[in-house]
């Protein structure tokens, strides 16, 4: 038997054999039961069948969870997120921009109560050329990014510190995000010190395969920073209220050639 059929509700009856039911209405059979936004997206998923292996992994979380702890559940999940179609995206939970002209996504799942679940936000670069993958947990500090499939790690430590994880395409070759300020890696007490919330940021060169941090001084506080590109450098400034009040940039940065 197919074993793709064993995960879908109702296993999928053998032809021919006793008591079939492989001729019944398909209102009788669980088992043809997709959501209605994959039969939106038949002719895509015609063209690469695979995808529906992601639609089917995030139907039911709780489901594969029972058996893979989130770790294993995340790593399943990875390189079918990382080579997806945004239609398959939305056929598969994935929330985007108005009739899906964004190229920014997100799927949201909790558990019973709301006190466990994760974050997948999906960014893809203006040309589709990379894509930036955030992973959060409500009730774990900091997130996680990949970019083009490989983690980006900051300064050998995982997580990026924020713990609902975003990030930004400045154009397409550099993705940003927002990290922990000056302080231990996830050190909530750091970031809300005396200043007020005080972040950096990190920014992804995904055509080199490398990225640097930008932090503040000990005495400057950064609490949503932004970057800009003005010519051949990068600008940063504390905040989005900094840059439009035309103030000069915290920090100016040559971008890497």
């Amino acid at each position: 038997m197919n074993k793709w059929w064993s995960g879908l509700g109702r296993r999928r009856p053998d032809a021919g054999a006793a008591g079939s039911t492989a001729d019944a209405p398909a209102t009788d059979t669980n088992w043809l039961a997709w959501p209605a936004r994959v039969h939106a997206e038949r002719a895509l998923f015609r063209a690469e069948p695979q995808d529906l292996l992601l639609v089917e992994t995030l139907r039911d979380p709780a489901r594969w969870l029972v058996v893979l702890d989130i770790d294993g559940y995340r790593e399943l999940l990875l390189p079918m997120l990382a080579r997806a179609r945004r239609g398959a995206l939305r056929a598969s939970g994935f929330r985007f921009g108005e009739l899906g002209a964004s190229r920014s996504g997100r799927f949201d799942y909790r558990t019973p109560g709301g006190g466990r679940g994760f974050a997948i936000t999906i960014e893809d670069a203006p040309q589709d050329h990379h894509r930036a993958l955030l992973w959060s947990q409500p009730h774990r500090p900091g997130g996680r990014l990949w970019v083009d499939g490989t983690e980006v790690r900051v300064t050998g430590q995982t997580p990026l510190g924020v713990i609902d994880a975003h990030g930004w395409w400045a154009d397409e070759r550099f993705f940003v995000a927002r990290v922990d300020g000056p302080g231990q890696p996830g050190d909530r007490a750091a970031i809300h010190s005396e200043l007020g919330p005080v972040q950096g940021l990190l920014i992804v060169d995904a055509g080199r395969g490398r990225h640097e941090v930008v932090l503040p001084s000990a005495s400057e506080r950064w609490p949503l920073p932004v970057l800009g590109r003005v010519g051949g450098r990068w600008h940063v400034w504390r905040d989005g209220g900094a840059l439009r009040a035309g103030a000069a940039p915290d920090r100016v940065l040559d971008v890497p050639r």
